[in-house]
């Protein structure tokens, strides 16, 4: 069966979507020329650069106002960033101080590296979810419809 184009559709997440029609002029849609995985790829890594800068900062910041050891400043720094605090009382209050503002910054760029890396996926599966039940809402429409009709609007199905 050949098809020939009749639109070409980009999207926000790098698909572009082709409308195409047979020869009986039913029209099909077809998903080539996809550019996602490569836009995945580079956001992800935008956004774990984000919290390497991030970690290494917080681990270069304790080690030099708190006077930690490397293991310890990685441990402190990685518990805030993963949201569950310090893991132990720190001694100065410039510290204190500079634990607060590495816990905001840091569960900042956890949260943004989950939405730049998923929201994506999920907006496609959403858009393909809604045209799956598009389709079947037509199939239901169709099925409602008396042959009759179908006969004098040309569909001999």
């Amino acid at each position: 069966m050949k098809f020939r184009t009749i639109s070409r559709r980009p999207t926000s997440v790098g698909l572009a979507i082709y409308a195409a029609a047979d020869s009986r002029g039913r029209v099909k849609r077809i998903q080539a020329g996809s550019s996602y995985p490569r836009t995945a790829l580079r956001r992800v890594v935008y956004a774990l650069l984000g919290i390497a800068v991030v970690m290494i900062v917080g681990v270069v910041g304790f080690r030099e106002i708190e006077g930690m050891n490397l293991v310890n400043a990685i441990y402190f720094e990685s518990m805030l960033a993963t949201g569950q605090g310090p893991p132990f009382p720190l001694n100065t209050d410039t510290g204190k101080i500079f634990a607060s503002v590495m816990a905001f910054v840091s569960v900042g760029s956890v949260i943004t590296t989950l939405v730049f890396t998923l929201a994506p996926i999920f907006g496609v599966i959403w858009r393909e979810a809604l045209d799956m039940g598009e389709a079947e809402a037509r199939k239901i429409e169709e099925g409602l419809t008396p042959k009759s009709d179908r006969k004098e609007n040309g569909d001999d199905s």
